[in-house]
Order: C-alpha cells, then structure tokens, then sequence
C-alpha cells in the first residue's frame, strides 16, 4: 500500500521517495521484481515443507496431551517471585531511563548501564513477568482471578504501554488476546483480520496524532471530519516510518554503487552479541550502514533507518540472495510451524511469538531484529522450560 502511495506522490515530492532517494525507473523495476521472486520462491519451499510433515504427522493429533497446567505450575510461581525480586532493579533502571534514552540519539550518556547491559535489562530481564502472565491467561479457569489479576498488573509494571515501543509492546500484548481468544489462534482468518486492522487501519490512524504535531495544532475534531481523506489518513504511508519499499531500493542502489564485502553484514547480524571493543570492525546494522550511503549521496538527514529482511538479501550478496534468503526463511518458518502443532502449549506461545515479531524482523534490519527477538524468546521459553525441567527432575528424583 505504502509504495503505491508513495509512486502516485513523486510527482508532489520532487520525485523522491521518503528517504530521499530519487525515482529511478529500472530501479523501482529491479526492486518490484526481487519480491515476486522472492515471494515465489518463499511460498513454493514452505509449501513443500509442510505439506511433507502434514503427510508424515497425521497420527499426531491423536497422541497423548501434554499437561501445560501441572508441568509448568511451580515454574508460575518461582518466576513470580523472580519478576518480584527484579522490580527494585527497574525501578533504578528508570531513574536513569531519561538520560540513557538521550544517550542513544548522543552517545554522550554516562551512566551505569551500557548499551549491552541496556539489551539485556530491557530485552531479556524486563520480558521475564511475561511468562505468569500467559500461564495465568490460558489457565484461567483452574487459578484465583487475584493470582491473574496480579500476573497481568506485573506484567503491565515492565512492559507499561505508556512507556515502551510498539515494537515491544505488540507481540507481548497481541500474545495475550491470541491466547485469550483461542479462536484467533486456531484461525487464520482471524489472526489475519486481526492484524490487517491494526497494520492498514489502527498505526496509520494512531500516527495522525502520534507523528504529526502540525495537525495536532491545525485541526481539532470538528474540522478533522470535513478534512480531505488523502490529506488526513493517506498522506501518513508518505512519511518515513513507512519506508520499506524505498529502503529496499536504497540497500540495491548501496550494493551497486559501494565496495561490499560478500556476506559480511550477515555476520554482523548473527553475531550482534558480540561488543564492538572485542571486534571493533563489526559491521554496522544495515539499516544504517544504507543510512550513512543515503545521507551522503542522498542527503537524507539521518541515518537511523529501516532495511526488510529482503534488502538483506541484496546487501550481502546481491540478486543471488533474493535466491537464498527465501529459502532460509521458509526452513525457520518451518521450525516454528512445528512448534505450532506441539502438545506443549510453550512452544505454541513461542511460535505466536516469533509470528507476531515478524512485522518487525521483516521491516528490519536483521540485526535489531535478531537482538530484539533472542532475549524475549530466552525469557518467554528458555527460563520456564530450564527451571521446569530442574523441578521435574527433582521431583522424580525425590520419588
């Protein structure tokens, strides 16, 4: 939707697109092209892939049901009193949130936390709440409305929505309804309803308040419904948060024009764990690696910007990675499917998860994709599953 708007408005925008690189026909061609290419060749290998395990798992269904409630149950309460036990620590963390949050646009913070102890803390720690919350939600009818009531206040205590990203917020919460309403879980339909309110409807709606201060000022709610539909709703997919389709061209344009190394953003982005006063040479996230390009050749006026998951592909091995990153994609796609057909109702969460995190992975870039979805999933599954399985084992032991 975004690209199309964005085409019909170059002739408004001095024929550039909103990250100031400039229409150019054979471009617009070769980015439009890689993605039916990569969708193709995506859709055919998933395809395949579940359609074989389909066909081998058909006993599966009607094998013995795995205990979600007794297998988790003294996990629920020993990462309650963990998520209690952390709240001082984000208490303090808060107190120095204003300067760190200012320490990213500056690099000028000199505080406690660094940006690795940053990750962790937000991205790992403050995810740790969220696993008695689910437990509560999908165990509602066998546990007190206090014991749900107080998962869901501490959960709402780190990840409060006043405070956090979209980003964050939107698989976490999303999580919750899905497994509330287990319809939406069970139905595709659904969830895709679901999701296409929220995308095409509910964010665009949100950024005419949130990211348009000169609105805010020019109309109020009288004037804002005699207001013109292109001027209010479609001139939001104009804006730069909607900038993935001129992102992607940006990534081939930098593959064209720069010296790049064959696959060396890629192992920047699987080893973003890895500090930068250990490799100093590691690569920048490639969103702003095509960031700094855009601005110099450009003069885009700055370069914290998306790159998706497809001018991945691009950056790192040209046309040959639309051929590759598809099929990539579909076998960890795969993964997760498997992981939506378990009895364990863990790895069912953790594969909504990961659906969910994938409007964010796919607008990208990798490696903040890729940061940003290790640590939830190590404090979503691996935390419950590893303390699960330590209780279990002693239990049996003490049998």
């Amino acid at each position: 939707l975004a690209p199309i708007i964005q085409i019909n408005n170059l002739v408004y925008s001095n024929y550039q697109f909103p990250n100031s690189i400039t229409f150019d026909q054979q471009l617009v061609q070769t980015a439009i092209l890689s993605i039916i290419v990569f969708n193709i060749i995506f859709s055919f290998t998933y395809y395949k892939l579940t359609k074989n395990y389909v066909a081998n798992n058909q006993n599966y269904a009607f094998s013995e049901k795995f205990d979600f409630f007794k297998y988790y149950k003294n996990s629920f309460y020993v990462i309650i009193v963990l998520s209690i036990i952390i709240i001082p620590f984000l208490s303090s963390f808060f107190l120095e949130g204003k300067s760190m949050m200012q320490a990213q646009r500056t690099g000028q913070y000199q505080g406690s936390y660094g940006k690795t102890s940053t990750l962790i803390v937000l991205k790992f720690l403050f995810y740790i709440p969220f696993f008695p919350a689910i437990y509560s939600i999908i165990n509602r009818n066998k546990l007190s409305i206090y014991i749900i009531i107080f998962t869901i206040i501490l959960l709402i205590i780190f990840k409060n929505p006043f405070f956090d990203k979209r980003h964050a917020l939107g698989p976490i919460y999303l999580l919750l309804l899905t497994f509330y309403y287990s319809s939406i879980y069970k139905s595709n339909l659904k969830s895709v309803t679901l999701l296409f309110v929220i995308l095409v409807i509910g964010y665009p709606a949100v950024s005419i308040i949130t990211h348009n201060p000169q609105f805010r000022l020019e109309y109020d709610f009288t004037t804002f419904y005699y207001a013109g539909f292109d001027e209010v709703f479609l001139n939001i997919f104009n804006q730069l948060h909607y900038d993935a389709f001129a992102n992607f061209m940006g990534a081939i344009k930098y593959y064209q024009v720069e010296n790049v190394k064959i696959g060396y953003q890629l192992l920047g982005s699987i080893l973003f764990f890895v500090p930068r006063s250990i490799w100093p040479t590691k690569p920048l996230s490639s969103g702003e690696e095509v960031g700094w390009f855009l601005l110099n050749d450009y003069s885009l006026h700055f370069v914290n910007i998306s790159q998706p998951f497809i001018g991945e592909g691009w950056i790192n091995f040209g046309f040959i990675g639309i051929l590759i990153f598809p099929i990539v994609f579909a076998y960890i796609f795969y993964f997760f499917y498997k992981w939506s057909q378990d009895k364990d109702k863990l790895k069912n969460v953790a594969y909504v998860f990961f659906s969910y995190h994938l409007i964010y992975l796919l607008r990208g870039d990798l490696m903040s994709g890729l940061a940003f979805f290790v640590g939830p999933f190590l404090a979503i599954y691996v935390v419950p599953k590893i303390i699960s399985k330590i209780l279990n084992k002693n239990k049996l032991l003490n049998l």
